[in-house]
């Protein structure tokens, strides 16, 4: 058998080519595969796309530097209203009436009258000079700073202040008299009936050094 060298060549040749006509067709099909893949891709919803956001205009800013809100007004009801429950006055003349006790003998209480005087200081504070006459008719004179707690229809206060007990038979001595000298602590409240005028109740305790008394006062505060 004899080797035919030019039957050896041609035989690798087409065995060559049969291998690169398949390399095509494979490298044919995955092609295809890939561009089938890119077509069927589903497209991104509107939701996934980045919205852009627009700069506005030199104008635009202009117009929206000359807007103006004009805040609402009350109407004259409301006013009227809020109006009607602000306590404006600064001054009063206050009359009241009612009972003090001793507290050695706090069974056996007794009438009392007095006339106050309030004029203002600052903020809600006033001061506040009275005189009163007991039952034994020896009177008092006293003065006290007052904290009023709002301007309110009803509003509560406390005073805090001193006084001194007038005894005729003692003339001006009752004034050297050191027992006769008070230390008063005081405090109620105002509820305004019309206008500027208003209920009063007071209550004070009264330290001296014959002892302690109490008050209990209800009266009508004129102010202005």
């Amino acid at each position: 058998m004899t080797f035919n060298f030019e039957n050896f060549i041609l035989s690798r040749i087409l065995h060559g080519h049969a291998r690169l006509a398949i390399l095509i067709c494979i490298g044919t099909l995955l092609h295809s595969n890939l561009c089938e893949g890119a077509k069927t891709q589903p497209v991104p919803e509107l939701s996934e796309v980045d919205e852009v956001q627009e700069i506005p205009t030199d104008a635009e800013l202009q117009r929206a530097k000359s807007v103006h809100i004009t805040p609402v007004k009350k109407s004259a009801a409301l006013q009227s209203e809020s109006l009607e429950y602000f306590y404006s006055s600064r001054s009063a003349i206050s009359f009241r009436a009612g009972a003090e006790s001793s507290l050695n003998d706090i069974g056996n209480p007794g009438p009392l009258f007095g006339l106050l005087y309030t004029f203002p200081a600052l903020e809600l504070r006033s001061f506040e000079v009275g005189a009163d006459l007991g039952r034994d008719g020896s009177g008092t004179l006293h003065a006290a700073q007052r904290w009023m707690i709002g301007n309110e229809k009803f509003r509560w206060f406390y005073k805090l202040g001193g006084g001194v007990r007038i005894v005729a038979s003692d003339q001006l001595v009752t004034f050297l008299r050191l027992r006769n000298w008070q230390a008063r602590l005081s405090g109620g409240f105002e509820y305004t009936i019309v206008g500027q005028t208003s209920f009063r109740l007071d209550t004070d305790a009264i330290a001296a050094i014959d002892g302690f008394k109490f008050l209990a006062t209800v009266g009508i505060a004129i102010g202005w």
